[in-house]
């Protein structure tokens, strides 16, 4: 993945700090392996792969103007008669599709809490917000935020926004404004897991190293007396 290069420069009170630094993004997509999935003809158990063709001759086309599922035999095979498996260790297992969790009719409860402290262990792939329906439900959101303020612990709801083999977490946080209060919703797959890791140096220790390697400057008389 591409990287920045910069000079990364700050003050605060005693701390002094002018570095090059590199800069590359963390994405939850790159991190995340996604399983291979098969798909099977439930009626034959043959393999299913999806086809492009021109939905006006039904003739398959490496660029056609809609898709179809078919089997080895170049049949078509109806949506609810394709099975779908997750291929692991040469194995496959059956799988189904999660259900959205949020949207009309869902009702998400939090499956544990966390300290809120431990927010910047996981890395967050979409941010959300969320509002009460009428003042009964924002007074309850109000107490959601005054609790998670006073305990430090956050609840965490599974989220899956579309049919999906996999979810997600939603950690929910308040933010507190003078007048006014809002609720988070950042969504996370897992915990941040840097690729660069860098030893823990002291800077006066490694001023000191430098200085030795970099030895005494022989000092010479001028010919020019």
């Amino acid at each position: 993945m591409a990287h920045r290069k910069s000079t990364l420069k700050l003050t605060h009170q005693d701390l002094a700090v002018n570095a090059d630094v590199r800069t590359k993004k963390l994405d939850p997509e790159d991190l995340e392996e996604q399983p291979e999935i098969v798909r099977r003809d439930a009626r034959s158990g043959q393999l299913v792969v999806r086809q492009t063709y021109d939905k006006a001759s039904g003739e398959a086309l490496e660029e056609g103007y809609g898709y179809r599922w078919v089997n080895e035999d170049g049949e078509e095979v109806p949506k609810e008669d394709i099975e779908e498996y997750v291929l692991e260790d040469d194995e496959e297992r059956q799988v189904e599709k999660r259900e959205p969790t949020l949207g009309s009719d869902r009702t998400v409860e939090a499956i544990e809490w966390i300290p809120v402290a431990e927010l910047d262990e996981y890395l967050i792939g979409k941010t959300y917000e969320m509002w009460g329906e009428d003042d009964a439900d924002v007074a309850q959101l109000y107490e959601l935020a005054e609790h998670i303020r006073e305990f430090d612990q956050a609840p965490v709801v599974p989220v899956v926004l579309q049919p999906s083999y996999y979810q997600d977490w939603g950690i929910i946080t308040p933010a507190f404004f003078e007048e006014s209060f809002s609720i988070i919703l950042r969504v996370t797959s897992r915990k941040i897991e840097p690729e660069e890791r860098m030893p823990k140096l002291d800077v006066e220790d490694v001023r000191e190293r430098i200085d030795e390697e970099e030895g005494e400057v022989l000092e010479q008389e001028t010919p020019f007396n």
